[in-house]
């Protein structure tokens, strides 16, 4: 189901300190639903974006010595935000058509910018759909028959040089081989986290974590599964990420 109330998160994407209050006091005033968050480079800005589900990006186009131009093709290579809406704010006179030409930008603003079209458009991009995971499908093929299977439905999924066995509460779908970074690309989904180099679990149906002894108990499932232990701080780092979502 396509969720219009839930918590939006910005992501604003900019070294001037005076832009960024200005940006939060504009976005205070038109959602009480929003959790914002700063950085001031591209590198940080990567890292936000992979560690939670961002559903708005505003982004100045001048970052010191780099282009915001540089962010803005990284987050459209990841499948989850290749369509969500972006703001750029810009004083380069040309930046406008390559923005919406190339990279889809949902608005384009100069410096010095009217506050209230500002507003305008933040509340709209806003108020766009959000996905959730019951409206997501990953697609296998197999024998020249093309399998969909809902993002919601999988609980785990086991990856090996024979193939690849998704599992589901009542069945399990073996397919050919598939990159754990290719599945996970296609899952396009904050819940599913790589816990040893052949398995992803959805985090949704976890039960219970042992760091100590290194695995999981997923819900209606007896089988233990092993954290890695050259995954276990990432797999963790990738956990308390997901609560503060």
């Amino acid at each position: 189901m396509i969720n219009y109330n839930m918590c939006r998160n910005i992501l604003i994407v900019t070294d001037n300190k005076l832009l960024s209050e200005k940006l939060h006091q504009i976005i205070k005033k038109i959602h009480k639903f929003v959790v914002v968050f700063f950085v001031n480079n591209i590198e940080e800005g990567y890292n936000a974006l992979m560690q939670r589900q961002i559903h708005l990006f505003i982004v100045d186009i001048k970052l010191g010595d780099v282009s915001g131009f540089r962010f803005i093709q990284e987050l459209r290579s990841v499948k989850r935000y290749e369509f969500m809406p972006v703001i750029l704010l810009s004083s380069i006179e040309d930046s406008k058509l390559y923005s919406y030409s190339q990279l889809g930008c949902f608005g384009y603003f100069e410096k010095p910018f009217d506050s209230k079209q500002l507003a305008k458009s933040i509340n709209k991009a806003l108020n766009f759909p959000v996905l959730t995971d019951r409206d997501r499908y990953i697609y296998f093929r197999k024998d020249g028959v093309l399998f969909s299977k809902c993002v919601n439905d999988i609980y785990f999924i086991e990856i090996s040089r024979a193939g690849v066995m998704v599992y589901g509460e009542k069945d399990i779908l073996e397919v050919p081989y598939k990159s754990c970074s290719e599945i996970l690309d296609e899952l396009g989904s904050l819940s599913f986290i790589q816990c040893n180099r052949q398995v992803i679990v959805n985090s949704q149906y976890i039960e219970q974590i042992d760091y100590a002894r290194r695995y999981i108990k997923l819900k209606n499932f007896s089988k233990l599964i092993d954290i890695g232990p050259v995954m276990k701080s990432r797999f963790k780092a990738a956990m308390e990420a997901g609560t503060d979502n």
